[in-house]
């Protein structure tokens, strides 16, 4: 008797304590019990014991009593009212008699009311930052465009003038001209990476249809920068890498723009490049490591934000936007990237990619 009369006063404890509104019917329909959450659940609180309990509930909830009734089952539901603007989840569960006979139900009804809205006012602030995000890279598309024209009639009138001075300019004009020329250069550069970092931004399209091997990739940025390659006496290595799921454009800029730091940054001795691959769950891990001059931990993330230079233009030339694109493409393709590096051992990159099925990889020098 005891333990029966303990087990009743911890189930009330519990009823009462927890978040859900419980309510305890006959099969009348009639209230048996509800506990002090069910009292406070917006317009229910104002039903009595008394009162016609069952013809005020929303009528979805009444339509699955009745059926859970009906047929013994658990039924889950959700009741949405615009003007009085609550959402409300439940389950109702029928119990059984002594006799094992329907004596009635037992109904669970949780308030999701401030969760919806939650929901949907975040759903609202990330539609208005993905839209304002749009124009802001539809608006460094525009302007990237629309600077390239008065840029190329610097150019060329930087040209016209060079041409005809050429036989009287002192050696101060020609340094001052110098200087004109290297910032035309680099403003295309600027130019061109902005262009391009939009174009890959806006293009996050879903690539699970497209299946482009690495191998091939790879091959291909070889023939760009072979001039690069063979100027720095550059050893690339990489073995039978995996076909994964892709956009082959976006794949060449990633591949060529993280092969090119490698060429670009290197140490006194013959750059060295591995490139392999491993395979972790849905996704291939790559790793490009090479023997440059490396990159101190504190800037390991810096570096890949857009304009972010470790280096000055003078030394080494570049827009500060590669490793920005590096990371838009991946992230494009649902991976992710990050760095290890020192100032001693070199650099290697790693980003994920996804794959389309189980790959080994071997070990081949080019």
């Amino acid at each position: 008797m005891k333990n029966a009369e303990l087990t009743t006063e911890l189930l009330a404890i519990i009823v009462k304590h927890i978040p859900s509104a419980v309510a305890v019917l006959n099969q009348d329909m009639h209230r048996l019990y509800a506990n002090e959450r069910w009292s406070q659940l917006h317009d229910l609180s104002e039903i009595s014991p008394t009162e016609d309990f069952f013809s005020k509930l929303p009528p979805a909830l009444k339509a699955d009593c009745e059926r859970c009734l009906d047929h013994r089952t658990i039924v889950c539901g959700m009741e949405k009212d615009g003007k009085k603007a609550y959402c409300l989840t439940w389950e109702i569960i029928p119990w059984n008699t002594s006799s094992d006979e329907i004596g009635g139900l037992v109904i669970f009804i949780d308030d999701r009311t401030d969760r919806k809205r939650s929901d949907e006012k975040i759903y609202e602030m990330v539609n208005k930052l993905s839209q304002s995000n749009q124009a802001l890279e539809e608006f460094a598309f525009v302007c990237s465009h629309e600077l390239r024209e008065p840029l190329r009639t610097i150019a060329n009138f930087f040209h016209l003038i060079e041409k005809h001075n050429a036989n009287t300019m002192d050696a101060t004009t020609q340094e001052y001209l110098g200087f004109i020329k290297k910032s035309i250069h680099h403003m295309e550069t600027l130019i061109n990476d902005l262009i391009e970092h939009s174009i890959i931004n806006s293009n996050k399209n879903n690539f699970t249809s497209k299946v482009v091997c690495i191998n091939d990739i790879i091959d291909n940025v070889r023939d760009i920068l072979s001039a690069k390659i063979i100027e720095t006496g550059a050893t690339l290595e990489y073995g039978k890498l995996p076909c994964i799921y892709g956009e082959r454009a976006q794949l060449v800029q990633l591949f060529q723009n993280l092969i090119g730091n490698s060429l670009k940054f290197r140490s006194t001795h013959p750059p060295r490049i591995k490139i392999t691959a491993e395979q972790k769950g849905d996704f291939w891990q790559f790793a490009l490591a090479d023997n440059g001059i490396g990159i101190e931990k504190l800037y390991h993330k810096k570096i890949f934000l857009m304009f972010e230079r470790l280096h000055s233009k003078e030394k080494y030339e570049g827009s500060g936007i590669g490793l920005a694109l590096c990371e838009k493409i991946v992230k494009n393709h649902g991976g992710e990237i990050y760095i290890q590096s020192n100032t001693e051992n070199g650099c290697t990159v790693y980003f994920t990619l996804p794959s389309t099925s189980p790959n080994k990889t071997s070990q081949k020098q080019e």
